[in-house]
């Protein structure tokens, strides 16, 4: 046993893979994801991959991603095992604090992380983040409000800004 433990998971969003190891949650997919992007990306992190199975944390995340997809939770409070680089986790902290209901642009994340002109890299920090929704990827959006760069894709990811109420045109935090 690895310790690493995967389940799917019915949602109003699809299907979605979900993934912990001992220490937190690791891992969410959105449905459509491969095995040839899941796997990988288990032994670049962890050498090997999960089994299937559930844990507490799995079903935590269950329960509040629910509470979340029916306007009954804002926020997440999970343990997370978040596996990246140090310049990735200061992305995904940073994230975590966009509020509910709130968008920000990928240039002024970059901002606020002292980094002007550095809306790419933000973006690809965005890109890795394994836990999408928890850590809320989806309220990144390009200049303008513009709706650009999303794993799940660009409908699951407005669908994902309208269940928080953002309009449209999208509300960028100021």
């Amino acid at each position: 046993m690895t310790g690493l433990v995967c389940r799917r998971l019915q949602t109003s969003l699809g299907e979605l893979m979900v993934a912990a190891s001992g220490s937190g949650i690791c891992r969410i997919s959105f449905p459509g994801e491969s095995s040839e992007e899941w796997c990988p990306w288990f032994s670049r992190h962890f050498g090997a991959a999960p089994e299937t199975g559930d844990n507490p944390g799995i079903r935590r995340l269950e329960a509040q991603l629910e509470e979340y997809l029916s306007h009954r939770r804002t926020s997440f409070q999970l343990k997370l095992d978040l596996r990246g680089t140090p310049f990735h986790r200061s992305v995904w902290r940073r994230l975590r604090r966009i509020p509910y209901g709130r968008t920000v642009t990928y240039g002024e994340l970059a901002a606020r992380l002292g980094i002007p002109g550095g809306s790419r890299a933000v973006g690809r920090a965005s890109a890795a983040n394994p836990v999408p929704i928890v850590v809320p990827c989806h309220r990144l959006v390009g200049v303008g409000g513009r709706l650009v760069g999303f794993g799940g894709g660009i409908d699951l990811k407005e669908r994902l800004l309208e269940l928080e109420g953002i309009r449209i045109p999208y509300d960028v935090e100021r």
